[in-house]
Order: structure tokens, then C-alpha cells, then sequence
């Protein structure tokens, strides 16, 4: 291994990237453009939305070379003892959307008439996946290089959690800065949006040898039900999100004390290959890894 990638300067010199390039295609976006026309499929939109994945590259090259890359590439891989996950995920999102869209009923408040098809609703998920790339754009950087790094540090993935969100709030200032998104949620709760979610993650990312793909999935499509006209993306919607977000995370953190075994995914084991898989049984879900070093 060329440095080892737990030295703090990596986590400083991350997130320096990552503003950098975010902050400053936003300062001139803001000087030079004409009318604040901008959109998620603009493309100094889309490179700084993966200024994330940029930095960990830049990273994972500086202290692992190629090999360190290639391995951390493979994370977006779901493994075949992984495809459970994936009807956990969808069921996490229904569970999400019944919350939100139930819970603005029951409050009296505002809800969209639901007119799409689920053919329309499908098609509109897909749509913002494309639009909405720093999905992947974010999911090497905040998940692949800050979780575990705050893992190594502080061996306790709530808090790694915590600081991974609190970093996407650095990161999105421009955006919110920029009215031309037309974000109408409130900055804060957007952040606490993030801190939960990346909460709840940093459990699965644990349960699957920090896969990638199935954060990229679970974000993804949370992030689609207002197009598929479940509800309005709006501070009410935001504030239940955030108690779906927590009881959630809630539900994992029970279950990993009492039934499944999760073992905290550190670095530098986490892009190291060779890394040995053991599937759980029985009374545990998935799949727990324990790394070894070389």
C-alpha cells in the first residue's frame, strides 16, 4: 500500500476537492450565466455532482494505486448472497412512501392527485436517475471513503454516519445558494435529511461489505416520489422522510445488538483485495465480511 489512507490530511484533502470543484463551477456559474437557467442535466451541473466520486478516486489512487481503484469500483457489484438485499430496499422505499404520503394525509395536508400510471411512475423513476446522477456521483465519496474512514476512527458507524451527511451539507450549499433549482425545502432539514439517511445506510453498507449499488437503489428511488406524484418535495415531506429516515436506522440498530451480526467495514481492509466473505446462519440475514490485511 503506497500511504496509508487513515492519515487525517485524506479526509481534509477529500472534501477540499470536492468543495472546490462544487463550489467553484457554482461561483461561476452564478457570475457568467444569464438568468439562472440551470437544471440537474446541465453539465457543469452534472461534474460537479461528481466531484465526490472525483475525489475518492483521487484518493483511493494516492494511497492504493490501480489495484485500490479497481477493488473500490467493484463495490458497485451486487454479489450473488447480496440479491437479498435488494427486495429489503424496495420494501424500505415503499415503506418510505407509505409513511410520507399517508402522513401528509393524516395531517391535512396537501397531496398531489396520483394520475400517472404505474407504467408513468416507472418511467418518471428512470428519468430522474439520469437526471439526478450525483447519485453515483456521491456514492464513492460520502459512503465509499467517509463512512469507513470514520469507521477506522471512531469504531462506530453512527457516527460515521453523521459526519458523511454533514459533509453532503457542505457540498449542496451552491446549490440552494442557486435559485435557479427552484429548491423549496428548507436547507437545514435537507441536511438532516441526509445525516438520517446516511445513518440508516452506513448499517447496510456494514451488512454487505459496503456495497455501493444497493445505496445507489435505495437513494435513488427515495428520491423519485415526488415525480411519481406521491407527494410534494417540501419541508412537510422533508420532516416525515427524516422520522421515516430515523425509525429505520432505529429498527437496524436493534436488530444488529440482538439478532444479526454486523461487523464495522474499516479501511484500509476495505479496498484491499482478498478480503474473506462469510455467508451468515442461522439466525442472521445477508452477509457479514471480515477483512484481513495483507
Amino acid at each position: 500500500m503506497k500511504n496509508d489512507i487513515n492519515q487525517k490530511k485524506y479526509p481534509v484533502m477529500y472534501m477540499v476537492i470536492t468543495l472546490v470543484i462544487c463550489w467553484g463551477l457554482g461561483i461561476l456559474y452564478t457570475i457568467f450565466s444569464n438568468g439562472f437557467s440551470a437544471s440537474f442535466s446541465d453539465p457543469a451541473v452534472l461534474v460537479a455532482m461528481c466531484a465526490p466520486t472525483l475525489a475518492a478516486l483521487i484518493i483511493y489512487g494516492i494511497t492504493g494505486g490501480k489495484p485500490a481503484i479497481k477493488n473500490i469500483l467493484k463495490k458497485f457489484l451486487i454479489k450473488r448472497e447480496q440479491l437479498f438485499w435488494i427486495p429489503v430496499i424496495i420494501s424500505l422505499n415503499l415503506l418510505f412512501f407509505l409513511i410520507v404520503r399517508f402522513g401528509l394525509i393524516l395531517l391535512g395536508i396537501e397531496v398531489p392527485e396520483i394520475t400517472l400510471t404505474l407504467k408513468q411512475q416507472l418511467k418518471e423513476m428512470i428519468i430522474n436517475f439520469f437526471e439526478e446522477i450525483g447519485v453515483i456521483g456521491g456514492a464513492m465519496g460520502w459512503v465509499g471513503f467517509l463512512i469507513p474512514y470514520f469507521q477506522t476512527k471512531f469504531n462506530n458507524n453512527i457516527k460515521a454516519g453523521i459526519m458523511a451527511g454533514l459533509g453532503i451539507g457542505l457540498f449542496v450549499i451552491p446549490g440552494y445558494a442557486i435559485s435557479a433549482f427552484g429548491l423549496v425545502a428548507l436547507y437545514p432539514l435537507y441536511v438532516l435529511q441526509m445525516v438520517t439517511f446516511m445513518v440508516l445506510y452506513s448499517y447496510i453498507f456494514n451488512l454487505t461489505d459496503g456495497n455501493l449499488m444497493l445505496y445507489v437503489i435505495l437513494l435513488w428511488v427515495n428520491s423519485s416520489g415526488s415525480r411519481m406524484q406521491l407527494y410534494y418535495f417540501a419541508p412537510p415531506s422533508q420532516i416525515l422522510q427524516i422520522g421515516a429516515f430515523a425509525l429505520a436506522a432505529f429498527g437496524f440498530h436493534i436488530l444488529t445488538r440482538n439478532k444479526i451480526k454486523m461487523e464495522l467495514v474499516k479501511l484500509p481492509q476495505y479496498f484491499l483485495e482478498g478480503s474473506k466473505t462469510d455467508e451468515l446462519r442461522g439466525e442472521n440475514i445477508g452477509t457479514i465480511y471480515k477483512n484481513e490485511v495483507r
